[in-house]
């Protein structure tokens, strides 16, 4: 059975049929609802030029204090959260990340410690304030 999850296979590793059949439903949201194309007709980012990718792209918003009080939801998805961030891992060095949770912890350091940018941009920006009369204090 590991081997061929390691080797790819077309079987969920868990969830019996309802992530394929979740799979399948969210293909045809992004495919022919939309215009686009399916499975193996999409073709990827690069290689491909001489015709559209033909990927779809569906957007869905749910107001949840229709379903729950949103202070429930909160906490039953704070649960989840950490439910799953505490899973096992195969490496202890391996941090569990959930969606955007990255790219949040990138956006506060950002803010904390500025963008990095490379000297040369820098350079030219400092040019282009000298060109311009504009006091470049505090560029670097």
């Amino acid at each position: 059975m590991e081997n061929q999850a390691v080797s790819g296979t077309k079987k969920p590793l868990f969830g019996g049929r309802k992530p394929l059949f979740t799979q399948k439903e969210l293909l045809l949201l992004t495919g022919p609802l939309l215009g686009g194309h399916c499975g193996g007709e999409i073709t990827g980012l690069t290689g491909c030029y001489e015709r559209p990718q033909g990927c779809g792209h569906f957007f869905m918003a749910f107001d949840i204090s229709k379903f729950t009080p949103l202070e429930k939801f909160r906490e039953a998805m704070n649960s989840y959260i950490q439910y799953i961030k505490s899973c096992p891992t195969t490496n202890e060095n391996v941090t569990i990340y959930m969606p955007g949770e990255i790219e949040y912890d990138l956006r506060e350091k950002r803010l904390r410690e500025g963008i990095p940018l490379p000297e040369s941009i820098i350079n030219d920006l400092a040019q282009l304030c000298r060109e311009s009369g504009i006091d470049s204090h505090g560029l670097v």
